[in-house]
């Protein structure tokens, strides 16, 4: 399966951080209280890093059905679905009549 340039940058940032973050395995699972702290320090990084690279893919998949849309004045399933998903407090009435419809 061909992995996306997202990914890619993703699995590099994860590998630096563990090399920068976790120390060595211990057979007893003993850690000092720094080590427990870079142990904390990567996980809090590498979900940021995980909910960065969501963001991202999201962000790309919604841009390319809003060009879809404005080449084709066609909404595609994915701009449907952010539309009403996004949609409250009377901002539907501002969406194309065939993106109100569910499909």
């Amino acid at each position: 399966m061909p992995q996306t340039h997202l990914f890619l940058r993703l699995t590099r940032r994860l590998k630096q951080l563990e090399a920068d973050f976790l120390p060595g395995v211990r057979a007893g699972g003993s850690y000092t209280l720094q080590e427990e702290d870079q142990i904390r320090g990567f996980r809090l990084l590498a979900h940021a890093e995980c909910e960065s690279f969501i963001e991202s893919a999201v962000r790309k998949v919604a841009d390319n059905a809003l060009s879809a849309y404005q080449r084709t004045r066609k909404p595609t399933p994915v701009l449907k679905a952010l539309g009403r998903a996004f949609c409250s407090n009377g901002q539907c009435e501002k969406l194309p009549v065939d993106m109100k419809r569910p499909h």
